[in-house]
């Protein structure tokens, strides 16, 4: 008999496993990310409400030891919006989410953030901040461990590299 190798996803014979709940903290949560690399580790990323705002979180997997306490990626005094992730062949993730401040015309800004592997979140990055609609980051890992972040800026596609 052959043992199953498991994540918390599913099994060998590829049949779901029951779910886990990996954030304990209370406030509602949305718009949850996940992303893996090649070696089997994930980053899930969130939305949650702290009370005041909804803030991005995270939380690390790894084929040893499950999922890692939930960490906040960044809390500012605004509401994150569209949070999105990925992970490196390093084990570094990326984390792209935008803001709205609602306050003035081009009221949107794109922020990034790093997790670096075995140990935290960096502090947020503001990537762009003259935005007038909806920006929508979406971020990437090629296999040398360099990331690229996507955004729509009206009519323009902007995108910033971190290397």
């Amino acid at each position: 008999m052959i043992a199953d190798v498991s994540y918390s996803f599913g099994t060998r014979d590829r049949s779901w496993e029951t779910p886990v709940v990996i954030d304990l903290l209370s406030g509602s949560v949305e718009e949850p990310q996940i992303a893996f690399n090649s070696s089997g580790r994930a980053a899930a990323v969130w939305l949650q409400d702290d009370g005041s705002y909804d803030g991005v979180y995270s939380s690390m997997y790894t084929v040893e030891n499950g999922w890692s306490d939930v960490e906040v990626v960044d809390m500012l005094d605004y509401d994150a919006l569209y949070p999105q992730i990925a992970v490196d062949s390093s084990d570094n993730a990326t984390a792209v989410w935008y803001i709205y401040n609602g306050t003035a015309e081009n009221h949107y800004k794109v922020y990034a953030n790093r997790y670096t592997a075995g140990g935290s979140w960096g502090d947020a990055v503001l990537l762009d901040s003259d935005i007038s609609d909806y920006p929508e980051p979406e971020v990437a890992a090629d296999p040398w461990g360099n990331m690229t972040a996507v955004w729509a800026n009206g009519n323009d596609i902007c995108a910033a590299n971190y290397r």
